[in-house]
């Protein structure tokens, strides 16, 4: 059966001379992996350049049951980047948001509505002109509520602010366990899910609140993914994120 999606490249691998696999999360099939077999040779009608990391893609696909690898038959951009490739502070946020979709979706069904916050937020950290230093954070504090973990930010009556990571709330008093935040980074946390994501840039944080609310909202996220594994990507880039 041939279906035609939108796709984003969340992963991509060279497999053999090549070949590549893709993992590509659809907006009608979900999750998929593709082998592309032949996309590294010159003569390639779809080149590999294509299906780099973070690609916006249209494609036409075959769905075959069971086969844990399928294959594409027409792809072409649904949106082509202007900025992102080509500017180290996009690109250092944009891989971090992939890795971190690609290993909580790594199963995931079709959703559409989840599928076009993906995408939009993709395309508005190409296109906006503005600071993207708290755009990854950003993206963490609205991707969970997609993901069914997100928080009430009302903040508790008084001076003393905690975020309970485990309980996912916000309060006056602090949890007694070391998965929690608490002061302006709580405050800051709240302040990024009431704002809209190509916002970001308007929540005032310094480097090294960057650092350590990255640091804290990985903590809850692995507290309510089940095996989300090690995300590397923003160690790799942690200057350019965090500067």
């Amino acid at each position: 059966m041939l279906v035609k999606t939108r796709g984003i490249v969340l992963r991509q691998m060279k497999y053999r001379d090549t070949s590549l696999i893709v993992d590509l999360f659809t907006e009608e099939l979900g999750m998929r992996s593709y082998l592309l077999s032949g996309v590294r040779t010159p003569r390639a009608r779809n080149k590999a350049a294509l299906y780099q990391l973070m690609s916006l893609l249209e494609v036409v696909v075959y769905e075959r049951e069971g086969k844990s690898l399928q294959r594409v038959r027409e792809a072409r951009p649904a949106h082509l980047y202007e900025r992102l490739p080509f500017e180290l502070p996009r690109t250092a946020v944009g891989m971090f948001m992939a890795e971190v979709a690609g290993k909580v979706l790594r199963e995931a069904g079709p959703q559409a509505d989840l599928f076009a916050f993906l995408f939009e937020a993709f395309r508005q950290l190409d296109l906006t002109a503005h600071p993207v230093g708290n755009y990854h954070l950003s993206f963490l504090a609205h991707f969970c509520g997609w993901l069914g973990f997100q928080p009430e930010p009302e903040l508790p009556a008084g001076d003393a602010v905690f975020f309970d990571l485990k309980e996912g709330t916000f309060q006056a008093t602090a949890p007694a366990h070391p998965h929690h935040m608490a002061g302006p980074l709580a405050v800051a946390f709240a302040k990024l899910i009431r704002t809209p994501l190509p916002e970001s840039h308007t929540v005032p944080l310094s480097r090294s609140q960057r650092r350590e609310l990255l640091d804290r909202l990985l903590d809850f996220y692995h507290l309510h993914v089940e095996g989300l594994g090690t995300i590397r990507s923003h160690e790799i880039w942690a200057e350019v994120l965090h500067g």
